[in-house]
């Protein structure tokens, strides 16, 4: 329902009167005061690193991160991966589109102005009389301002660039993820590389100990089960290159996406796990996760989005006017000659009085949102906390698991010489070799992936405690 009061500025100072009066009306806000939700929490961790020289990421650099791996292929292929990754790319234009929207939802603060003009020429003949052409100009602007008088524009500018700031956070915890994932990819291939080196390495043991066992079954001194037996192991043994082999390829593919390149042009140099330095990560104080991890920034920023929304809400259940101006110049020629300037002020009344709850039902819906979004905000806290705390104890047991199955490694490679030495000797039978020979390749193996649960740990805790020195989009 609209309604012009237009009628009601009788005189130049009633109508100067009314447009302050609007003004300072003009500064009323309906947006509740926005206050961070709190959890309770104990500010430690129930793991505490005691590395001296351990990582502090809130003082390294993302860059002085990677490079304490001290492999260049490494820090190279995180960099290429944030410079080419397509997920990443949309992520920057999802961040254009809301700094976009600020701008947008900021434009009502302003007067709009746009302008207008008109020409035109006709032909008169009066009876008995010659043609007379007459043309006729005019220009005009209209200016109009919607007064802001319960906030709900500036509220909505507000919503805007909150989530504006929660894009840019959700573009650095999608780096986070994108380098964390690079990494782990990185290592896994390196593991994979050189568990199949281990089993390579077995298989060519294999045969040698076939070539020893059919030596002996020709001459008796060994029977065709043992023969098949060894020729059992060899084939399980090739069983499981080609099962590492295949794993190696979609890793590498995988790998290769992630870095925005097609698999089929993708390869890294063949290294190994050694080739890697394992970094200590210092672990911060809980509380400092809310302010290092840029997905529970992100969500803190929603929530600050979801505030302004509800002021926009209740904004709507209010009148609102509208100020407007337009002055129009207007000329004809030649039979006048005469130029005349007209001059209009108007301003327009809203008032919502019947929407069958519509407004009503939008400002509940605004508020529940928020609830909803408080509610998500401290679920992500707490699975921080549990990534945080699960990356710690991870860091802890891999360290002593490493220590023990390089013991166990060791033992296993030496009960496998004693065997084979027994066995060529005669003093010790087929069955005892066999299980060394198997304890020894699965030892070797087991050794490996524990070396690989030592970085992976270290990505993990790297990850959970919100990485280094946090970017802004337009820096990478």
């Amino acid at each position: 329902m609209r309604r012009s009061i237009s009628s009601y500025f009788y005189s130049p100072v009633s109508t100067c009167t009314a447009i302050l009066f609007l003004i300072l009306l003009a500064g009323c806000s309906l947006t509740p005061k926005y206050t961070q939700p709190e959890i309770s929490y104990s500010d430690k961790w129930s793991e505490n690193g005691t590395e001296k020289d351990a990582i502090n990421l809130s003082r390294f650099s993302d860059e002085d991160f990677w490079k304490s791996f001290r492999n260049e292929e490494l820090t190279l292929l995180v960099n290429e991966g944030l410079k080419n990754n397509y997920d990443l790319k949309a992520a920057i234009r999802r961040v254009e589109q809301a700094r976009a929207q600020v701008r947008i939802a900021g434009a009502g603060l302003y007067p709009q102005v746009s302008a207008s003009g008109d020409v035109s020429y006709s032909v008169e003949k009066p009876d008995g009389r010659e043609l007379n052409g007459i043309d006729s100009s005019s220009a005009g602007l209209d200016i109009s301002y919607e007064l802001d008088l319960w906030g709900g524009i500036r509220a909505g500018r507000n919503s805007a660039l909150a989530s504006f700031q929660a894009s840019e956070f959700d573009y650095q915890a999608l780096a986070l993820v994108l380098k964390s994932d690079v990494a782990s990819a990185y290592i896994q291939a390196l593991a994979l590389q050189d568990r199949i080196k281990v089993t390579r390495q077995n298989y060519e043991n294999s045969l040698k100990i076939l070539d020893i066992i059919e030596a002996r079954f020709r001459e008796g001194l060994d029977t065709a089960l043992e023969v098949a037996q060894q020729r059992t192991e060899i084939a399980n043994t090739e069983s499981t290159l080609i099962s590492l082999e295949q794993s190696l390829k979609t890793t590498l593919n995988q790998l290769a996406i992630l870095e925005g390149k097609a698999p089929q042009d993708f390869s890294i140099e063949r290294q190994s796990l050694s080739s890697l330095s394992l970094p200590s990560i210092a672990p911060e104080q809980p509380s400092s996760l809310l302010q290092r991890r840029p997905d529970l920034k992100s969500a803190e920023a929603s929530q600050r989005a979801a505030n302004a929304d509800i002021g926009v809400a209740r904004a709507e259940l209010y009148p609102s006017i509208n100020l407007g101006l337009s002055p129009v110049l207007a000329a004809s020629s030649p039979v006048t000659n005469l130029t005349s300037m007209v001059l209009s002020m108007a301003a327009s009344l809203y008032a919502p009085i019947f929407q069958g709850g519509e407004l009503e039902g939008q400002v509940q819906l605004s508020e529940a949102r928020k609830e909803e979004l408080v509610e998500t905000y401290l679920q992500s806290i707490l699975a921080a906390f549990n990534e945080t705390e699960d990356a710690l104890v991870a860091t802890k047991s891999s360290s002593e698991n490493l220590k023990a199955t390089e013991t166990a490694a060791d033992q296993a490679n030496l009960s496998y010489k004693l065997a084979e030495a027994l066995y060529k000797e005669g003093a010790a039978d087929f069955i005892n070799l066999l299980q060394a020979q198997v304890s020894m390749l699965q030892t070797e193996d087991n050794l490996v992936q524990a070396r690989l649960a030592q970085y992976q740990a270290a990505l993990d805790l790297y990850k959970a405690m919100g990485g280094g020195w946090a970017s802004n989009p337009a820096d990478m």
